[in-house]
C-alpha cells in the first residue's frame, strides 16, 4: 500500500509520516493472525497476506482503505494499493531441511 502524493503541491514530510502511521493503523487492524506488515519506504506499506487469493487480497486492501479514510478523514493524503501474487514454492534446500527434521 502506497501513498498517493499529490503532483500540484507540496505536502510537508510531517503530513506524509502522520498518514503513512495512520495508513499502518489501519492495516494492523485488518489483519488475521499470521499476516504481516511493514514499512517499505517513506511512503510504502508492505502487507503479506498468508494462504490468501488474489480476490482475498482485494477484499483486505479495500477493508483497509475504509478505516484509513474513517481514521485520516478529509485532510488524508489517497493512499492506493497493488497486489502481486507470490506462488507458493520450496526450494531443494527447504525440502532437504525439512526431510532431516
Amino acid at each position: 500500500m502506497s501513498m498517493e502524493l499529490p503532483k500540484d503541491r507540496e505536502i510537508s514530510l510531517e503530513r506524509i509520516e502522520d498518514s503513512l502511521v495512520l495508513l499502518e493503523s489501519a492495516i494492523v487492524r485488518s489483519l488475521r493472525r499470521g499476516d504481516v506488515t511493514s514499512r517499505f519506504s517513506s511512503t510504502q506499506q508492505v502487507v503479506v497476506l498468508m494462504d490468501a487469493s488474489k480476490e482475498d487480497g482485494v477484499m483486505v486492501a479495500n477493508r483497509i482503505l475504509k478505516k484509513y479514510n474513517t481514521l485520516a478523514k478529509e485532510a488524508a493524503i489517497t493512499a492506493r494499493f497493488d497486489i502481486v501474487e507470490v506462488p507458493h514454492t520450496f526450494s531443494k534446500r527447504t525440502e532437504k531441511n525439512e526431510e532431516k527434521a
